[in-house]
């Protein structure tokens, strides 16, 4: 699908932009270690999801015939793929005071709507991160998702606390394609993790963004 292709070009370019111009062939055992080393210091899930996206990419690269070996396959071997236990975790109700007051004090716009839709809206991140203000509808109220995981457009109503959030967000990048601009602002931003340390910090709570979604 056009929104997975896009996707993985995002992880590429996140996690391995200095890598892009170079031939696939000379991508080593080597970097891919010390890549996975500096991706994990952002967060293990992050380094996870990107270097899956490398591992898939270079297996395609491997079925044609330009390359015979994938580097990545190096972090299963030495057992580097990080454990995920977050599958089923979420933000307790007695949390979700403390949690909410620490977005709501979050001085970064973006990241703050960003949470916010997640957990009144139970949007995956990827879906906010490719938001666009053309799928919102501040008349109507609405957000419409359009061919979705499981290939269908989906309606969205915008709950009455989010609102205001909104459209302070559309003051600072409505003249953008994206909800989320990042800082060159013709992409969107990422995962916002420095936010989300400093909330965990200030109402200490362990969470990631499709925990907000699960909750």
């Amino acid at each position: 699908k056009p929104s997975t292709v896009s996707d993985y070009r995002y992880r590429l370019k996140l996690g391995f932009e200095d890598w892009l111009t170079i031939p696939v062939g000379s991508i080593t055992e080597s970097m891919v270690l010390k890549r996975h080393k500096k991706i994990t210091k952002t967060g293990k899930t992050t380094a996870n999801n990107t270097m899956r996206v490398l591992r898939l990419t270079l297996n395609y690269a491997n079925a044609i015939g330009m390359i015979d070996n994938n580097p990545v396959a190096i972090l299963s071997k030495a057992r580097l793929w990080h454990k995920n236990n977050r599958k089923d975790r979420t933000i307790h109700s007695a949390q979700l005071k403390a949690w909410h007051e620490a977005v709501e004090a979050l001085p970064n716009q973006r990241a703050k709507v960003y949470l916010l839709m997640a957990l009144y809206m139970g949007f995956r991140s990827s879906e906010l991160l490719t938001l666009g203000w053309s799928n919102i509808d501040l008349k109507a109220k609405t957000i419409t998702l359009y061919d979705t995981k499981n290939r269908t457009n989906h309606y969205l109503p915008i709950p009455k606390i989010l609102l205001p959030h909104i459209k302070i967000l559309k003051e600072q990048t409505g003249a953008y394609k994206w909800v989320f601009a990042g800082n060159k602002q013709l992409t969107p931003m990422a995962i916002p993790t420095k936010p989300i340390k400093a909330i965990t910090k200030a109402a200490g709570i362990e969470f990631s963004p499709h925990d907000c979604r699960r909750t």
